[in-house]
């Protein structure tokens, strides 16, 4: 459900089954329109390929179909949130500079959304859901309250409002881009829907959540970067922190990610040297209790 729950069991086909994958892939997230990740998308064919074999060995079906569908290697025209081999994937540092230089060169209009969401690790929704009542640029904070999907405004995916502080750096980009938007109001007048929302169209209006997936990866190529999802994003803020040292906990606080565990799958991994710091810091436990016990023996 809701893909194939109408469908008889025994009229499945593999070629079915593919187009379920691909539609998937291009478009298959429930609460926002964008891609589900290909890991994501195996998890469904290993449920479906398990379920099919358990019916064919109970005589329910003549052939796990299952069993040769395959995922496309890549959806069109879409960059991917994830590589072939399953990492995230995400921009260095330098890249995100190289990224930003750009913008900044060109003049591009949403320069201050990109710039929100590789500082904060919002999500797509959350920043074009957020509005000018949830900054507070004198505090260098913005508390995320809601999310601007294509249905219209929800909660965080978490359930839960946060609050994130924000660089020097990205404040004074805000002010900027506060102050350009004073400008088109007053240039547009009447028609303008003071709505309050930080990144609108120039009237106003909420922006498209498909718009600024679209303009990601053709804003990459022309500054020269590797093309991203735009979860890209969130995954470099994510990666960032965590290689400058930036505890786990925090990062997933950042995020809002619904438990720390959540964030301990994703990016676990990437936290530089944490099998050798553990180890490291056991030894050295064990060297300071020896010490110890030496010491009230010789007492």
């Amino acid at each position: 459900m809701p893909a194939l729950g109408h469908e008889r069991v025994a009229d499945l086909t593999t070629a079915r089954l593919e187009r379920l994958y691909a539609d998937l892939l291009a478009h298959g997230r429930k609460r926002d329109v964008g891609p589900l990740s290909r890991r994501t998308v195996e998890y469904v064919h290993a449920i479906l390929r398990k379920a099919l074999a358990d019916a064919e060995r109970q005589g329910i079906v003549a052939r796990n179909v299952a069993a040769q569908a395959r995922l496309a290697r890549q959806v069109p025209g879409q960059a991917a949130e994830e590589a072939e081999d399953g990492r995230l994937r995400y921009w260095t540092s330098a890249e995100a500079v190289r990224f930003m230089d750009y913008l900044g060169a060109s003049g591009d209009r949403l320069t201050a959304l990109w710039a929100f969401m590789l500082g904060t690790g919002a999500r797509r929704g959350e920043a074009l859901g957020l509005c000018w009542g949830d900054l507070s640029l004198d505090d260098w904070s913005v508390t995320i309250r809601r999310a601007l999907t294509t249905s219209g405004l929800t909660s965080p995916k978490s359930g839960i409002s946060r609050t994130v502080d924000l660089d020097p750096g990205l404040v004074e980009t805000l002010r900027f881009h506060l102050k350009a938007q004073d400008e088109e109001r007053r240039a547009w007048g009447q028609p303008y829907r003071a709505e309050g929302y930080v990144f609108p169209w120039e009237d106003g209006r909420p922006l498209a959540p498909d718009y600024v997936t679209k303009a990601l990866p053709r804003l990459a190529r022309a500054a020269g970067v590797p093309p991203l999802h735009v979860h890209g994003l969130r995954h470099t803020h994510a990666a960032g922190l965590l290689s400058a040292g930036v505890p786990l906990f925090v990062v997933s606080r950042r995020l809002g990610h619904a438990t720390y565990a959540v964030t301990s799958d994703t990016y676990g991994h990437l936290v530089p040297g944490a099998n050798r710091a553990a180890a490291e810091a056991w030894a050295d436990l064990l060297r300071r209790a020896r010490m110890q016990v030496a010491q009230r023996a010789s007492r």
